[in-house]
Formats: structure tokens, C-alpha cells, sequence
């Protein structure tokens, strides 16, 4: 199985798992839907990631809206659609910052604003 990314293929794939995760703001999972529907690589990608599936490890500072922790990603981040296996392909226990908000409204809106930069 080659690495290729497929736009078309991986959006269809994205735009059939929107009903089975959300981060229960509609704002934050529209956000990450229109991200993933417009990926062209896997570098691309964000995803909701659910708590359960990040081992806190360190907390590394306080930010303006939030504090920023190192982790590990149990699942990690998708890097391909797996055909004969019909899931994605991913990168398995990624080193990742993270970055818990202090106050959930104010500070989505203000992280939102930041993420969009990139």
C-alpha cells in the first residue's frame, strides 16, 4: 500500500465520519470539518481529538487563553485511508502539544482566530 493522498477519496472518507464525533460546539466542528474537507496532504488534517485518547504527560506554560501541556496522541494523526483495511492509516502514540482553554467561549473564538493564521 502506497502513502498517496487522495483528495477527493480522503474528503469523501472525512465527510462520512462527521456524524460520529463532535466536539459538542458547533462553531469548533464546522471549523475542523471545512479543514478537513479542504486537506490536500496529511499535514493538513486537524481532527477533534476526544481526552480519553491523549496521555498528559507535562504541563509546559500558561498562555493568554489557555495552558499548554506536552502529550501523547494514542490514535495520532491520519496519514492515509487504509483500502484493505477500510480505516484510516495513522501515526500511532505522536508526541503533541495541546492546549487547554480557561474559559471555554471567549477563549474558542480567540484560539479559532489564531488557528486560522496557518
Amino acid at each position: 500500500m502506497s502513502n498517496e493522498w487522495c483528495d477527493e477519496c480522503n474528503k469523501k472518507h472525512f465527510e462520512d465520519n462527521f456524524g460520529k464525533w463532535t466536539s459538542k460546539n458547533d462553531k469548533l466542528d464546522e471549523f475542523l470539518q471545512d479543514i478537513q474537507r479542504n486537506a490536500n496532504n496529511p499535514d493538513k488534517v486537524m481532527e477533534w481529538i476526544p481526552y480519553d485518547r491523549l496521555l498528559i504527560l507535562k504541563y509546559i506554560a500558561e498562555g493568554g487563553f489557555g495552558t499548554v501541556h506536552f502529550a501523547i496522541w494514542l490514535n495520532g494523526p491520519v496519514d492515509y485511508w487504509n483500502v484493505n483495511y477500510k480505516k484510516w492509516k495513522r501515526n500511532v502514540c505522536r508526541p503533541v502539544a495541546i492546549k487547554i482553554l480557561k474559559d471555554s467561549t471567549s477563549s474558542l473564538t480567540k484560539l479559532l482566530e489564531e488557528v486560522s493564521c496557518y
